[in-house]
């Protein structure tokens, strides 16, 4: 038994610890701002700002998802409508069917029978990249 190794092996152990315990902090405090500096840019017509190294911009995706009670008709109605690929109605598949093409700012075009079947939202995040 190396103990040097296992006594580094702790440090490093207390070491993550502490700095997932920080972490921690640091989302808590992210999320308790993130709504309030969201609303003032855009209240302020502000998508996207560069501060120092980084740019901040604002992502609107929309989601949608199974309603609970009707996820069994949805799979009924998607195989209908041969889009059985869909049926295990992931949240990545079944949002995207809603979003708009990149390259039009037209509406999805969701057949009715599956809008009626999901619940649609629209997801705001504040995020950053190096500029």
């Amino acid at each position: 038994m190396n103990i040097e190794l296992l006594q580094r092996w702790l440090a490093l152990d207390a070491r993550k610890r502490g700095l997932d315990s920080e972490l921690s902090d640091v989302t808590t405090q992210m999320d308790t701002i993130h709504d309030v500096v969201v609303d003032g840019l855009l209240e302020d017509g502000i998508t996207s700002l560069k501060i120092s190294d980084r740019t901040v911009y604002i992502q609107k995706q929309i989601w949608a998802r199974a309603l609970p009670e009707h996820r069994v008709k949805l799979a009924h109605v998607l195989e209908a409508l041969d889009m059985a690929h869909m049926i295990g109605i992931n949240a990545q598949s079944l949002s995207a069917l809603f979003r708009p093409d990149k390259d039009s700012d037209e509406p999805a075009n969701v057949p009715q029978e599956v809008a009626d079947l999901a619940e649609v939202y629209e997801k705001v995040s504040l995020r950053s990249r190096k500029a």
